[in-house]
């Protein structure tokens, strides 16, 4: 498994005109609230959904419209994705970035690719292909 940290995580709501940002240093991080309710568990499904996984979302965030910006790198090379719905925009930092229309397919292969999974379901038609990325992080995020 290749060395994934993330770096920073933007989270943006046109409908709600509110922004935020969240800064991952290296070493450990803790997310801690001295309240329920207060986003903790969010903030960490956010960083799975900006990659292109599914986490479940109570009804009020989903009603924010939220776009995310997720910087993190993979030993040592620096990516960018951004997820709005279900597009997702991604590539090297500094290099152009690539809109792709959904998570599946070509963009599952390129992330695949990328961390080095190489696992291969079959599909409908009975070929292989390479699965989202909540497949990788599977046991990360259940």
């Amino acid at each position: 498994m290749k060395n994934l940290q993330f770096q920073r995580l933007v989270l943006i709501s046109d409908s709600k005109k509110l922004a935020n940002q969240f800064e991952f240093p290296k070493r450990l991080n803790l997310v801690t609230g001295s309240d329920n309710s207060i986003g903790k568990s969010t903030l960490v499904k956010n960083l799975f959904w900006a990659l292109g996984c599914d986490p479940d979302f109570d009804e009020e965030w989903k009603t924010n419209d939220i776009k995310a910006i997720l910087y993190f790198t993979v030993n040592n090379i620096s990516y960018v994705a951004s997820r709005y719905h279900d597009s997702i925009t991604f590539g090297q930092v500094g290099s152009k970035l690539k809109k792709y229309p959904k998570i599946t397919g070509e963009y599952s292969q390129i992330f695949s690719d990328i961390v080095n999974f190489e696992l291969k379901l079959a599909n409908r038609s009975d070929s292989l292909e390479c699965p989202p990325p909540a497949y990788y992080f599977l046991p990360f995020y259940i």
